[in-house]
């Protein structure tokens, strides 16, 4: 099994993620699964994107250490600017709430729970779907705040 950390770069704007992936075969094509890398990879082509492995790695353990450090240290320069998550094994649940709290805030266009659904489902990242349809009620109640900002609401996420 090769483990790896990689940088991927949009050859058109320069901006990076950095992810780990775990194959039997280096050369299988795998470009990344971040969620903003795929929409960016969407609109510039993925032939505007160019991979490089940065380290190889024993064991998962220090994968995802390795992917933790390296993503701060790019953040510290100002890179690494399609990383979501600080790395380490990807979105938890936390991540992946205040991200779909930041989709409904950062698009004008998502009025209603199923605008949201359209774009999550449209991204392919099956965590914000399940995060999605679990809170569910949350989000509909985030949205008619968005709308009217005098509507209070309060939840507790699940550990």
């Amino acid at each position: 099994m090769i483990r790896y950390i990689y940088e991927i770069t949009n050859n058109v704007n320069g901006k990076t993620y950095i992810g780990q992936h775990t194959t039997d075969n280096e050369n299988d094509g795998y470009m990344g699964s971040g969620v903003i890398l795929k929409q960016a990879q969407s609109k510039y082509g993925i032939k505007n994107f160019s991979k490089k492995i940065l380290c190889y790695c024993d064991n998962q353990d220090e994968l995802n250490e390795k992917e933790i450090e390296l993503i701060k240290n790019n953040r510290a320069k100002g890179k690494a600017e399609y990383n979501i998550a600080d790395g380490g094994g990807g979105f938890c649940q936390q991540e992946s709430f205040n991200y779909l709290k930041t989709l409904i805030d950062s698009d004008p266009l998502i009025d209603t729970i199923d605008d949201l659904l359209q774009v999550v489902f449209g991204l392919k990242y099956p965590n914000l779907g399940r995060i999605l349809i679990k809170y569910k009620r949350y989000f509909i109640h985030y949205i008619s705040a968005k709308r009217n900002p005098k509507t209070m609401f309060c939840i507790e996420l699940e550990d």
